[in-house]
């Protein structure tokens, strides 16, 4: 009887760190900024943009070479708290203070990192695109100049040489544009 409570104790000990690992991550993380302008649209836009820079840290801490950054405009899918204060200054009027709670959990950085490697994916297609294009045109030219010489039995072998190399600059300036 003893040697299967033994046995559990492990067993469960680990279940219960599981469980605690699992809880920590779920925690969100969160912080508190403000931004000011004659505004309130002004206020409103620079708090987010300290918070967008809040986000942008946290993202680069997970993915330092992360390359699709999101935009302020996108934190307000997250939970954000606003709050809107006017108040006076001696020098610039009645100013505006916005002060943002941002509360971001693992799922939405998860979320951000997504689209970010969504991002990568579509230039990665498109970079592959770009190649193959270049690569059939060159095989088209080539193509066409061996079957003009076999058809003209190579009476215009000189013109359609120097057609050949005018298409294969032309072939190089299209990548050179692509690029």
């Amino acid at each position: 009887m003893r040697t299967k409570t033994k046995r559990r104790r492990p067993l469960l000990a680990g279940l219960i760190v599981l469980l605690l690992a699992g809880a920590a991550q779920a925690q969100k993380l969160s912080t508190t900024v403000e931004g000011h302008g004659e505004t309130k649209a002004g206020a409103e836009q620079e708090a987010f943009e300290r918070a967008r820079d809040w986000v942008v840290t946290l993202l680069r801490e997970r993915r330092p070479d992360i390359e699709r950054l999101p935009e302020a405009e996108a934190l307000r899918n997250l939970d954000v708290s606003t709050k809107h204060e006017e108040y006076q200054s001696n020098t610039l009027g009645t100013l505006h203070r916005v002060t943002l709670r941002v509360e971001v959990g693992e799922a939405d950085l998860q979320k951000l990192l997504q689209l970010d490697q969504q991002e990568r994916v579509r230039q990665r297609q498109l970079w592959t695109g770009k190649a193959l294009l270049l690569f059939v045109a060159l095989l088209a030219v080539l193509a066409l100049f061996f079957r003009l010489e076999e058809a003209t039995r190579g009476y215009y072998s000189g013109p359609l040489k120097a057609g050949l190399f005018l298409a294969l600059s032309a072939v190089a300036a299209g990548a050179f544009a692509l690029w």
